[in-house]
């Protein structure tokens, strides 16, 4: 590998002009949202909602560059290109560094040097910042390290106007690449890739840079924000989103395009079930309260095929708990409507696209409300409910054993996160933080922290009332190694996994309640769909990236 170096600047898609500067764009119409991409094919690839009709691309061209440069939409026009999808916007009054900067725009080119020629193969990283991304213009240096051989540089950058080339031998080994923007010694953003291969590098790879340990704006505006939105991580492809009326979407982790996907007909409700993903990277949309049904899509071939679903008892189980098996290959069902079991439905179908309902356990009562955790414990999983709409119910309850912990009571829609470091040997004590949700059907502050030993039936359970100062009705969930956070009712808890000191701070993030929070392949955290404040659907997402623990 030889050294690297920082590069000749070069104009790119934004250049200075006469009287401001020009940008080189590439418009894709009908998106499900308007949003700055980023760099594609040497252009400024932007996504519109807007289809190309009576002008009504160019204007939302217009008005969504018009606010990411922070100007009036009468500043620019369409120069060259007005009918077709390639075109030429000059922009009055900004120049092409600060244009650069207010874009987003980080172009990462990595040449590929063969050492037995002397042609050098171009592979673009294309870096997506955050939409309110004004703070980082104080990045002073931007360091890249290219794993598994933690090869690491660093470069004197001036805000998020930066290019970087380097050259090495490529191989077969499966890589990642991270970067690191800060100020100083001070981390402002970061983020990862997927994992790639030098021999044959994909030719949409994107980093998509986040603040460590807080919220910050995904770029783009929901076109038609859905408060009924689903999502999930389909392992090896991003995050997959579906509407209410059961549209399909994959935000693609690789490239962090957005592909529209095959609409399945007559989807379960909203809060019907589940929408899971398995080891194979299809998801499952699960329904209940009709009784337990299954569809299946495949995002390599865009077809959904519905399952056929056979065992004992397939009848409706309404409001039952549900969670995906550590090994992404089941679903497990708890209770719902009058049924006091646990039951296994399976994702692997048959030729004939059978799956199969399986008993597991028997439950204390139908739980309804409650929180279904799989915890993976090596070769091995322990399952358990943490609330329920029962009022004599324990709080916490192991359905493989019978064993059940804590204060007696109604507690529903209560979240739960891992606070140990995740350790999968069968004989660590898994640690849990459960809080909020609605207890006696009043929102609650209050939490429980678990220790679940590998014999379950020691299982401690501390009540801590009042944990968070406020109630929290419907809270989302993050973490990353030196704490854990909670977001809900357009607030933001940080929770220290060293003493478990909670600490309310500001966010951007408008969210009360509905919506998922979800976790890529690449450590960053999405919050997708919910109501804000006054009710409304929420058209913005925002992201989460890990605070990372000094060395």
């Amino acid at each position: 590998m030889s050294a690297a170096q920082a590069p000749a600047s070069s104009p790119g898609p934004v250049r200075d002009h006469a009287r401001g500067c020009e940008l080189d764009v590439l418009v894709a119409p009908r998106a499900a949202r308007s949003r700055v991409v980023g760099l594609h094919d040497g252009r400024l690839k932007v996504q519109l909602a807007a289809p190309p009709v009576d002008g009504a691309a160019n204007e939302a061209l217009r008005a969504l560059l018009a606010d990411r440069l922070e100007i009036a939409a009468s500043a620019l026009e369409i120069a060259h290109g007005a009918t077709g999808r390639r075109k030429t916007v000059r922009v009055a009054g900004v120049r092409a560094a600060v244009a650069r900067g207010r874009l987003g725009l980080a172009a990462l080119a990595l040449g590929l040097g063969l050492s037995a020629c002397t042609v050098e193969v171009p592979f673009p990283v294309r870096v997506v910042l955050p939409d309110d991304s004004t703070d980082l213009n104080r990045a002073d240096n931007l360091a890249l390290e290219l794993g598994p051989d933690a090869y690491f540089v660093s470069y004197p950058v001036r805000g998020t106007d930066f290019e970087v080339e380097l050259e090495f031998e490529p191989d077969a080994v499966e890589r990642t690449l991270a970067l690191y923007l800060a100020d100083g010694t001070e981390l402002l953003a970061w983020g990862r890739s997927v994992p790639f291969v030098m021999l044959s590098p994909p030719g949409d790879l994107a980093v998509l840079m986040a603040r460590p340990g807080v919220l910050s704006v995904y770029p783009g505006e929901v076109a038609e924000p859905d408060p009924d939105l689903l999502a999930v991580h389909a392992p090896g492809r991003g995050l997959m989103l579906m509407s209410g009326a059961g549209d399909i979407a994959l935000l693609n982790e690789t490239s962090f395009d957005i592909e529209l996907g095959a609409r399945l007909s007559s989807p379960p409700e909203p809060g019907d079930g589940a929408f899971v993903a398995d080891a194979r990277g299809r998801v499952w949309r699960v329904g209940v309260d009709d009784g337990v049904g299954a569809a299946m899509y495949d995002p390599g071939t865009d077809v959904w095929a519905v399952a056929t679903v056979t065992g004992d008892d397939t009848g409706a189980r309404p409001g039952a708990a549900t969670v995906i098996g550590p090994g992404h290959d089941r679903v497990y069902l708890a209770g719902g409507g009058g049924h006091t079991d646990l039951v296994a439905l399976s994702l692997e179908p048959d030729d004939q696209g059978v799956i199969a309902l399986a008993p597991v356990a028997a439950l204390d009562g139908p739980r309804t409300g409650a929180r279904l955790l799989a915890l993976d414990r090596g070769d091995d999983e322990v399952l358990l409910l943490v609330g329920g709409a029962e009022a004599d119910a324990p709080a916490v309850y192991f359905p493989e054993g019978g064993h059940a912990f804590g204060p007696v009571g109604d507690w529903t829609n209560i979240q739960c996160i891992r606070l140990d470091a995740g350790d999968e040997d069968e004989a660590a004590t898994v640690e849990l933080l459960c809080l909020g949700g609605l207890r006696g059907g009043q929102p609650t502050g209050d939490a429980l922290v678990l220790r679940v030993p590998a014999a379950v039936e020691s299982t401690e359970v501390e009540e801590r009332p009042a944990f968070l100062s406020a109630p929290l009705a419907d809270p989302r969930l993050f973490a990353d190694d030196l704490a854990v956070y909670a977001q809900g009712a357009a607030q933001w808890w940080r929770v220290s996994r060293k003493d478990l000191a909670v600490e309310l701070t500001e966010t951007v993030a408008t969210r009360v309640h509905g919506g998922h929070s979800i976790t890529l392949g690449t450590g960053v955290t999405f919050l997708v769909g919910g109501r804000d404040l006054d009710d409304r659907a929420v058209d913005r997402w925002w992201i989460f990236a890990p605070s990372l623990a000094p060395m």
